[in-house]
């Protein structure tokens, strides 16, 4: 059984509003094939945060981006722990299929340079 998905937007330090798939931390991330070669970029947020419009506040805690998710994010992560113990709930993916390295590398820079996630070592 394939667990909720939540769309969540995501915006970066340019303004600019990004569309991600959003599963929670707890499913079981496996049964995901669709994801298995796609490229893009993923991120581990807490979606707990809501605003007084009833907006979810999302808090990144670690973006990412890959030629494919099935290498870096679905077999293992180095920073899943560290994620968890700073209350992740979702696993964030957006889809940018025949994307370039660049390209991806634009968006993980716009997204860290808007919000700072405490889990990257450095900025991309």
């Amino acid at each position: 059984m394939v667990g909720r998905v939540d769309l969540q937007i995501i915006e970066g330090n340019s303004g600019e509003m990004y569309p991600f798939q959003c599963h929670r931390a707890n499913d079981p991330f496996k049964t995901f094939p669709k994801f298995s070669d796609d490229s893009g970029i993923y991120g581990f947020a807490d979606l707990s945060h809501i605003d007084e419009n009833g907006w979810t506040v999302p808090k990144v805690l670690y973006v990412g981006e890959s030629h494919s998710f099935e290498e870096r994010v679905i077999e293992s992560h180095e920073k899943w722990n560290d994620a968890f113990d700073l209350n992740a709930t979702h696993i964030c993916i957006l889809k940018l299929e025949n994307s370039s390295e660049s390209e991806r590398k634009d968006i993980e820079r716009d997204i860290y340079l808007k919000h700072a996630p405490p889990c990257n070592d450095k900025s991309p």
